[in-house]
């Protein structure tokens, strides 16, 4: 299957670092990343659907699909001014409810980054100590059937249950030199 090589995504669960992951790039060219929380909410913004609050608030105000929609073309708007440049996505966690998501990994790489369950929950609690959740709230949010179907869809699965954070980023970016030829 031929994929376009240009973008790729990173998904997997709140808090579970891929974020800290994308900032450990270590490649011979430079990469563009975005993280689609923060293009919806500059869309948002640009079209005057909203001044103020965050991608959450453009969430709540449009719903889920709306923001899905937004997000997107706004981030091919902006990725389609240097087509042949590189792209990482951080794709946020509401993106990641979306089932039209699954169907990327059709067109384009998708590295989910996961855990088992527990583990992924003591991450968040760590990484996001403003918003805590018990083990039941927060699998029944981030392992919900849907996020599930997302996460199986990638093209390319990262489980850092066991891996220690430079095992995680030499993984991470032998995937990246392969996808790019490096």
């Amino acid at each position: 299957m031929s994929f376009i090589k240009n973008v790729i995504f990173v998904i997997g669960p709140s808090g579970i670092g891929k974020s800290s992951l994308i900032k450990n790039i270590h490649l011979n060219e430079k990469v563009n990343v975005f993280e689609l929380d923060k293009i919806v909410y500059e869309a948002a913004c640009k079209h005057n659907l909203i001044d103020s609050g965050g991608a959450y608030r453009v969430m709540q105000e449009l719903g889920t699909q709306a923001f899905f929609i937004l997000g997107m073309n706004y981030l091919f708007e902006v990725i389609g001014r240097n087509a042949t440049e590189r792209y990482i996505v951080d794709v946020g966690a509401a993106f990641q409810n979306i089932d039209l998501l699954k169907h990327y990994s059709r067109i384009y790489n998708v590295i989910c980054i996961d855990a088992k369950p527990k583990i992924a929950h003591e991450r968040y609690i760590t990484n996001r100590p403003k918003d805590p959740r018990d083990l039941f709230t927060h699998c029944s949010i981030e392992y919900s059937p849907t996020r599930i179907e997302v996460y199986n869809s990638a093209t390319y699965t990262i489980d850092t249950s066991s891996e220690n954070l430079d095992g995680t980023i030499n993984e991470f970016n032998t995937i990246l030199k392969g996808i790019w030829n490096e």
